[in-house]
């Protein structure tokens, strides 16, 4: 991979903001079937929590999510194509954790067919514990001593 994926220097870290809604949304419109329009994005960012990566300057990969409680949900994470597989995703998942390292529980649905999301949930101690039509629903415990599974609230 060339200097832009290999060096930190020209990464930053950060927490969303409403004027960030119009670029997530191009971006999540052009990876998503189901793609979040600006409005829906700005929803997301002023009522949960949203991190994201810029490299030179650029949005490399975004991460909304919830919290209620205990229970911290992903429901949105995505990487911009020239950006995948050069960390972005385990930076947005980590930064997260470290954020909100009072959650007892993380949560997300990942696409069954999207194998390298996956296969990155997986190897961060997600388990899968049922699955929503063409998603897995995946869970990890976030502290020492906490149940496997929690039985997830449904969303109205």
């Amino acid at each position: 991979m060339g200097d832009i994926h290999s060096s930190l220097e020209t990464w930053r870290f950060g927490t969303l903001d409403s004027s960030d809604a119009e670029s997530v949304s191009a971006i999540d419109c052009a990876l998503f079937s189901n793609g979040f329009e600006a409005k829906q994005v700005r929803v997301e960012i002023e009522s949960g929590l949203g991190r994201a990566v810029w490299i030179q300057q650029q949005l490399a990969g975004y991460l909304l999510a919830r919290r209620d409680g205990d229970l911290l949900e992903v429901t949105r994470l995505a990487v911009v194509p020239s950006f995948q597989r050069a960390g972005v995703a385990q930076a947005l998942l980590d930064m997260l954790i470290r954020d909100e390292n009072d959650a007892q529980y993380l949560t997300l649905h990942v696409l069954k067919e999207n194998a390298g999301a996956l296969r990155l949930y997986l190897k961060n101690g997600l388990h899968i514990v049922g699955e929503d039509g063409l998603s897995w629903v995946m869970q990890k415990s976030l502290r020492d001593g906490a149940e496997d599974a929690l039985f997830l609230k449904v969303r109205e």
